[in-house]
């Protein structure tokens, strides 16, 4: 007689809910760090100093984290080439937002950011020849279309057009970055691939402040000092939450990294964005996140058109 078993692979939920909680928290780190390095950047702190602090205090965190669970032998990979591009993709990437961050309000350049999923899809397209259907293909020009809503270039407004340039490198390098980590996952896990990134960085970072080094005051150095904090909890959260519950089920609540910085411009400087940037930033954020919601779907009816194997 022949019988089934039906078992579910999904997540508990008590586990997707820390998830939850843990994405949200990333994201209030990430827009944290943001802001910090804003107010860096007006006490004089330039984006290069900012690029080495943020790994060099990031490391210790990263590594205390590593040795403290799975071990420092986790970090060892059998591609290192492979890790170190990723590693220096990913700080271009971060090395052109911090430039940005000095010329853009903290809120319209998180809202660029928001873009990084549509750069992963045209890249996935391009290089690894993933099919990317008409939806997808109209939500990335979605995307850049509030991206001129957010900016109006020409208009004579606050946004520095050489910061949104800035900004929009950085997101498709990162893009970049999120179609190598796709590809670096299948061979190593992702503590490995945090501890080359920062390792990588932190090293760097070391060399460029034996260059660039300045001397501040005790309040710029907290400053600079939580950067690098709040960027190392941002990795360590955002990797907790993918151990914890698949992508899909938390990956949009990054959009809410815009309320944080939002909140945290309001507080700090008085400053609420105007309402062809929340109009710009609402179109980005649905196209980002219709993007993804299509790449979940598609990947989701391959799955349940694969023969069953007994």
């Amino acid at each position: 007689m022949a019988s089934s078993i039906a078992i579910d692979l999904s997540p508990p939920p008590d586990r997707i809910g820390l998830a939850i909680i843990v994405r949200i928290l990333a994201g209030i780190c990430g827009a944290t760090m943001l802001t910090l390095a804003k107010l860096a950047s007006l006490r004089g702190v330039s984006p290069v100093e900012t690029m080495c602090y943020r790994s060099v205090f990031a490391f210790p965190v990263v590594l205390a984290w590593i040795a403290a669970g799975p071990g420092l032998a986790s970090v060892a990979t059998t591609r290192p080439g492979a890790q170190l591009s990723r590693a220096g993709v990913g700080l271009a990437s971060m090395a052109l937002s911090f430039a940005a961050i000095g010329l853009l309000p903290v809120a319209e350049l998180t809202a660029i950011m928001f873009v990084t999923p549509l750069f992963s899809t045209m890249l996935s397209a391009l290089l690894l020849r993933e099919h990317v259907g008409v939806h997808r293909w109209a939500a990335i020009v979605a995307g850049f279309i509030g991206i001129l809503v957010m900016t109006r270039p020409g208009a004579g407004d606050h946004v520095v057009p050489l910061g949104v340039l800035l900004a929009l490198g950085s997101a498709g390098l990162a893009g970049g970055v999120a179609v190598a980590i796709r590809q670096l996952g299948a061979i190593d896990p992702p503590t490995t691939t945090v501890f080359w990134f920062t390792g990588t960085g932190a090293t760097l970072g070391a060399i460029g402040l034996l260059f660039f080094f300045q001397p501040h005051d005790p309040v710029t150095w907290l400053f600079i000092i939580g950067i690098g904090v709040a960027g190392a909890a941002l990795q360590l959260l955002l990797t907790t939450s993918l151990h914890l519950a698949p992508v899909s089920a938390t990956a949009s609540l990054d959009y809410l990294q815009f309320f944080w910085v939002t909140m945290l411009s309001w507080l700090l400087w008085a400053k609420f964005p105007s309402m062809h940037m929340l109009a710009g930033a609402a179109l980005i954020g649905a196209a980002s996140f219709y993007t993804v919601y299509r790449a979940r779907r598609r990947q989701r009816a391959t799955v349940q058109e694969m023969p069953a194997s007994i």
